[in-house]
């Protein structure tokens, strides 16, 4: 009988395509991640060892080496940025949105080539859903994956660890690497995390409500659709947790949608639009406990264009010096 779920650490799977993936590379490792990045090695071994190189790491090279050709879409997409289909011979298309940043770009197309590291990535279409839900859904896990390999992909060894180790870990050395690199802010942070070089975590914060929030709001909803007269509260969104990646060696659990206190640097960088350097006392899940904290704000849709941006913070597990 097939499993259904696989507990890896903290992290519990449950979508087949992942399952898939264990299954048929258990010789590699059973932690979905580590197959990703063993497989975007080999990608990336075997495009270097074609004449592929950087930086910048052009992925529609990587992809035409691996047979799979590259387009501007010519047809609505399923997703705003990229997908990945078969033609009639069957060989693999992605098609694009020619109106995206080139660094964009770049991510979208090293996402889709990351797609094909699944046994069963033909079977379906894959597509990111914007926004919090109220359930947990996991094609995210699958799209969190393919975002590992696409930073991978961009920022590959031994050149992407040389820069870094050369430029440290922080805002300054982010955007000299995402414009050497072509990368977005958000990968390219990922990456800097994930090379393990220092105990460390990149949050991701952006205004939303809690799940349990958003389930409540629509029973109200509903409620007044019954009673028209019946006056309603809602909540408002709060700067929370969207993502955290961390270090092997950093010590905390950063879990999902934990809100932040107003009166916390993150919401001056947000509100203030500035970028924070400096010692910070955080209630991130479990207990306060004090972190060096790099922030800047970032716009993450065009929503946000005339809003209080996100957020995207480094955090450093340093006691303060005492004077």
């Amino acid at each position: 009988m097939p499993r259904k779920y696989l507990k890896v650490g903290k992290d519990v799977y449950s979508h087949k395509s992942i399952l898939a993936l264990v299954d048929e590379n258990s010789r590699i490792s059973r932690d979905p991640k580590a197959i990703i990045r063993h497989k975007a090695a080999e990608a990336i071994s075997h495009a270097k060892h074609m004449g592929w190189n950087g930086p910048p790491f052009d992925p529609e090279i990587l992809a035409s080496y691996m047979g799979i050709k590259t387009q501007e879409a010519q047809r609505p997409l399923h997703s705003r940025d990229a997908e990945i289909r078969a033609d009639e011979d069957g060989r693999l298309i992605i098609e694009y949105n020619p109106e995206m940043p080139r660094s964009r770009r770049h991510f979208s197309i090293a996402h889709e080539i990351a797609h094909t590291f699944f046994p069963d990535f033909r079977d379906r279409t894959h597509e990111r859903h914007p926004g919090t839900r109220k359930h947990f859904d996991p094609e995210d896990q699958v799209e969190m994956l393919c975002d590992i390999g696409a930073a991978e992909m961009l920022m590959p060894d031994p050149e992407f660890v040389m820069d870094l180790q050369e430029r440290g870990i922080g805002i300054d050395s982010l955007e000299e690497l995402r414009m050497t690199y072509l990368s977005s802010r958000t990968a390219t942070a990922i990456r800097m995390v994930q090379s393990n070089l220092h105990p460390c975590a990149v949050v991701l914060f952006d205004y939303s409500l809690k799940p349990s929030e958003i389930e409540k709001l629509e029973w109200d909803r509903a409620q007044t659709d019954l009673f028209p007269g019946l006056a309603r509260t809602d909540p408002q969104p709060k700067l929370r947790v969207q993502f955290a990646i961390l270090s092997e060696s950093f010590p905390n659990y950063i879990p999902r949608h934990k809100s932040v206190d107003e009166d916390t640097p993150i919401y001056y960088v947000s509100y203030y639009r500035c970028i924070f350097r400096d010692y910070c006392l955080l209630d991130l899940g479990i207990k306060q406990r004090y972190f060096y904290i790099e922030a800047m704000p970032i716009t993450l849709s065009d929503d946000q264009a005339t809003s209080n941006p996100g957020v995207i913070a480094f955090l450093f597990r340093r006691q303060p010096e005492r004077k």
